[in-house]
């Protein structure tokens, strides 16, 4: 009779549950790999850095997206950290417009030609410390230590990192070394997510080894903006920030144990839905 009225309980609450994702009210979040998260905050559709593709350039993805692109709901805002084939997927955003034509997209400056040319103008150049507004959430833009250039020849190297502020705040690095912003913004805002870069880039030589952040950096960075809980990015989906050994996200969890800070670090697999509480 206890064991029933548990799971009497337990099934009222999952229906509850089920009931506000359904009708919107519920913020979460879902992984899809590489840079690519899909955002639920205050009922706006959120994605960074989309890429459905099975390849950047010569790499081929080493795993699939965790459903098609057409079963992803439809997108209000697209936030785009840097111009890299990897992280700003043309295709994949031509397939995000197609579904919503009114979807708004925020990229670096100088960068918008490339969706212009695809009849896209729904979108906003930006640059770092800027705040912009969208419906009832502010999106504030800093400075990324990465060179962003979609080709060797553009005249712009502009990366940049996103924190959005709603009744939650969700802080994403896309690409960037590690730069002394990180502790003053978590001096100035509040974060409730981190969405940070992992790695491995030791064997790499400067720049590149420098314009990314290493797993261990990443718990640094994590500790230094004062966020609640992180969201590790970028790992296990192109063969990119690869070193020997150790994996980028075993090394991420070594450290983050280390410094008592695992319980914190969400590790789900790539398609699962995250609820945030």
């Amino acid at each position: 009779m206890i064991r029933m009225k548990k799971n009497l309980i337990l099934a009222f609450f999952t229906f509850i549950l089920l009931i506000k994702i359904l009708h919107g009210t519920t913020n979460y979040l879902i992984p899809i790999g590489h840079d690519t998260v899909f955002i639920r905050l205050d009922r706006i559709n959120i994605i960074t850095d989309p890429n459905w593709n099975s390849k950047d350039l010569f790499l081929h993805r080493l795993t699939p997206p965790p459903f098609p692109l057409t079963n992803l709901p439809s997108v209000d805002l697209v936030l785009i950290s840097h111009g890299h084939f990897d992280h700003f997927d043309l295709e994949t955003i031509k397939g995000i417009h197609k579904k919503n034509r009114n979807v708004r997209i925020l990229l670096p400056k100088k960068l918008g030609y490339i969706l212009k040319k695809s009849g896209i103008t729904n979108y906003r150049e930006c640059l770092s410390d800027e705040e912009i507004r969208f419906r009832d959430l502010f999106i504030r833009t800093f400075q990324a230590k990465h060179d962003g250039r979609r080709f060797l020849i553009d005249n712009t190297s502009l990366s940049l990192m996103y924190l959005i502020k709603g009744s939650r705040s969700i802080f994403f690095t896309g690409d960037t070394g590690y730069t002394n912003l990180f502790p003053v913004i978590g001096r100035n805002e509040k974060i409730d997510i981190a969405m940070i870069m992992i790695g491995q880039w030791s064997h790499m030589p400067n720049p590149v080894r420098s314009r990314h952040l290493q797993s261990d950096e990443s718990v640094r960075v994590f500790k230094e903006l004062k966020a609640k809980f992180m969201l590790p990015v970028h790992y296990d989906t192109f063969p990119l920030g690869y070193g020997t050994g150790i994996s980028s996200l075993e090394l991420l969890l070594r450290t983050a144990e280390s410094n008592k800070l695992r319980e914190r670090i969400w590790t789900k697999p790539f398609g699962t839905q995250i609820i945030i509480k």
